[in-house]
């Protein structure tokens, strides 16, 4: 659309950039204005979720990692972000991280930020088999100390 058009519809994101983070639908707005608005829509949106309010006993960036939705958002941000921008957000989630780890969805945000290798890896994760017996499984059955086959006729 028209700039002008388009920074009007960015100002009115971010003037509820919070409460639109944690929407089902809402979020998915957000998350394509963090696509393609570049590091200037970044850094207005890390401004306005990273601010403290009286209103709220902590940042809005600790609870939009902890929601269902927004949880998705900061995970997008630490692994599409430079590493300045990155850090800013590990820095502040750190300080939370016992209250995200013991979230369902903050628990996501929380390993990324303690294991920023994960954020940058591309690829499926290390350490998971993505072969056919993937779960070690019908390779070979394990036989106890006396040579008994133990498992396997459940299947």
């Amino acid at each position: 659309g028209a700039i002008p058009d388009r920074n009007h519809a960015i100002d009115h994101v971010l003037r509820f950039a919070t409460e639109y983070s944690m929407d089902q639908f809402a979020s998915k707005v957000v998350e394509k204005c963090l696509k393609i608005g570049g590091t200037e829509f970044l850094d207005r949106y890390l401004d306005r979720v990273c601010e403290a309010r009286a209103d709220r006993p902590r940042m809005p960036l600790i609870d939009v990692a902890g929601d269902q939705f927004g949880n998705y958002l900061i995970q997008y941000i630490l692994s599409h972000a430079d590493a300045q921008r990155r850090e800013v957000v590990a820095s502040h989630i750190r300080k939370h991280m016992v209250s995200l780890r013991g979230s369902k969805y903050g628990s996501r945000v929380a390993m990324l930020c303690s294991n920023p290798a994960v954020a940058t890896r591309p690829g499926p994760p290390t350490g998971i088999s993505m072969g056919r017996n993937a779960g070690g499984f019908g390779e070979r059955p394990y036989t106890g100390p006396r040579g008994f086959s133990y498992g396997g006729g459940y299947r």
